[in-house]
């Protein structure tokens, strides 16, 4: 399929125009003018590039959350894709494509929505509006205690969660919040009080790691709010493991590249 036929339906799709962003948003790296196959992923990372370039294939897309890797420790300072893996996917025929807040705007491929089909729970309500958009989603659940909702968590993102209990262990009514990836908004925590919802999934929550993270426990423990991270990386990976639907809808071969995700996010 042509490269620029598969940009026009993203566009429209997601309507790009319509957010605010920090990042570039859309197509970082135009390599081949044919696509055959598309690799997913929640970020542009070293590993994820390499494992697509191992496997010798040309005219492949790959689209991710994020169009750079992941911030490492021990500073988290910005990250960037290496140059030799950029003149390796420009020689393989390799391009990169990008969506970050059109993307995290709900709806059937966003990640606050993906991360609660993948938990088995219910979206009613949208809330944290930013960037033009609503990213979080208030959503009905059968658990009765945080404690199994963290469970159901881990279960989907098969790996370690890590809960802050600031509130009721008893959930109100199964009432769980979700933001995928992470949320530096403050004031969100009296709203949820307010509707109820005294349990917030999230994928950043170690305080130790931001001062805006440290922040947020604080807001958190006022309003009663228990948290629930599990990573910036496994919280936001179903979306982009939903977007193998859309490049499957135009009848392109799709797959999902999954990675390590950073464990001090909790």
């Amino acid at each position: 399929m042509r490269a620029l036929d598969i940009y026009n339906k993203l566009e429209k799709y997601f309507k790009p125009e319509q957010c605010t962003d920090v990042v570039k948003n859309g197509i970082q790296y135009h390599n081949a003018e044919e696509i055959e196959k598309v690799y997913t992923a929640t970020f542009a990372s070293e590993s994820v590039i390499s494992e697509i370039l191992m496997r010798g294939q040309k005219n492949v897309l790959l689209f991710t959350h994020h169009p750079l890797p992941q911030r490492k420790p021990p500073d988290y300072g910005p990250s960037e894709i290496s140059r030799r893996l950029i003149m390796e996917m420009k020689e393989n025929k390799v391009s990169l494509f990008s969506y970050h807040i059109p993307l995290d705007r709900n709806g059937v491929y966003s990640p606050g929505n993906n991360l609660a089909k993948a938990m088995g729970i219910i979206p009613y309500d949208e809330f944290y509006f930013q960037n033009n958009v609503f990213m979080g989603v208030l959503c009905n659940s059968h658990f009765a205690t945080v404690y199994e909702a963290k469970e159901r968590l881990e279960q989907a993102i098969d790996h370690k969660a890590k809960l802050y209990c600031y509130g009721d262990s008893y959930l109100n009514d199964g009432r769980i919040a979700i933001m995928a990836g992470g949320a530096s908004n403050l004031d969100i925590y009296e709203y949820l009080a307010d509707k109820g919802v005294n349990t917030f999934i999230t994928g950043v929550t170690n305080p130790k790691k931001a001062e805006w993270i440290a922040e947020i426990h604080e807001k958190a423990k006022e309003n009663g709010i228990n948290l629930i991270g599990g990573t910036h990386c496994s919280t936001e990976k179903f979306a982009c493991i939903a977007m193998l639907d859309f490049f499957r809808g135009m009848g392109l071969e799709s797959e999902f590249i999954d990675e390590e995700p950073d464990f001090c996010d909790l």
